[in-house]
């Protein structure tokens, strides 16, 4: 039995990875994303930095407080598990809980991490498209404010906080039960990385079909649209494309384009692009 966590900066592909990871007869169907897990987690990342002061009259030390978290989750995790047995894998997915793998390493066991990289330009175009539309319906919140500000160093740092966590935490043991996907290579060239995922995860995924729509999903895409949920594209539950990529020229302006590459050069250098 395995945990799979999906991650990635929001508008990199994170859906779209988690729906091939479940493409596969032991795991559950493509569900909602896992925000109250990521609580559960973020309350555990919020003891650690307090335990000295606000938490010293509640738990000894560390590995308390780790132990308290740990029963936690594990609990929300088999709970899920046996939900939709017979299942022997579980895959979750919530583009801010990638910022809490760490966490999630040092309180779960039999864990593997798959983040989705996509090239900051076109990550952040999408965020800004995102953006026009959640203000075109109406919605009034800190993802509308963002997107539509076109504040490039603002989203540069919010697309690099996805990253940055696992970047920095050189546990060997964490870094190899990490996996990194290139969203270009996937949607490009998927057979090459889906041999990477088989290898990596020991899936078969067997109803994977490039050329279809989503086969294992709880969620009805044919009823959902950029009109329906701002978040949503034309490409969700579809059949993989590449029509995504390189989209930025289209959105961004020269000088927009030029400071994503000068702020996120490190990002850029780190994935390759």
């Amino acid at each position: 039995m395995t945990y799979f966590f999906v991650g990635g900066s929001q508008r990199a592909g994170t859906t779209l990875l988690q729906s091939i990871i479940c493409s596969d007869d032991t795991t559950n169907p493509l569900l909602q994303e896992a925000m109250y897990f990521r609580s559960i987690i973020s309350t555990y990342q919020l003891g650690k930095t307090i335990l000295t002061t606000k938490l010293k009259d509640y738990f000894t030390n560390l590995e308390e407080l780790r132990n308290f978290n740990a029963t936690w989750a594990k609990a929300f995790l088999e709970h899920t598990l046996h939900r939709y047995a017979p299942i022997k894998h579980l895959v979750l997915k919530e583009p801010h809980l990638t910022m809490l793998f760490p966490e999630i390493y040092e309180l779960v066991s039999d864990t593997k991490f798959l983040i989705i990289v996509r090239d900051p330009r076109d990550t952040i175009a999408s965020m800004i498209e995102v953006g026009a539309r959640l203000a075109s319906q109406g919605y009034q919140d800190i993802f509308t404010t963002m997107f539509t500000t076109r504040d490039i160093k603002q989203l540069c740092n919010h697309y690099k906080s996805f990253y940055a966590p696992s970047i920095h935490y050189q546990v060997p043991d964490f870094q190899n039960q990490l996996l990194y996907i290139k969203y270009e290579l996937l949607v490009s060239n998927p057979e090459s990385e889906i041999d990477r995922l088989k290898s990596f995860t020991g899936l078969t995924l067997n109803k994977f079909n490039q050329t279809a729509t989503w086969q294992n999903s709880q969620i009805d895409f044919s009823a959902t649209s950029p009109d329906y949920n701002p978040w949503y594209t034309e490409l969700y539950g579809k059949a993989i494309s590449a029509t995504q990529v390189n989209r930025y020229h289209q959105i961004l302006t020269e000088t927009e384009i030029f400071t994503i590459e000068q702020e996120c050069a490190d990002a850029l250098q780190i994935f390759g692009y």
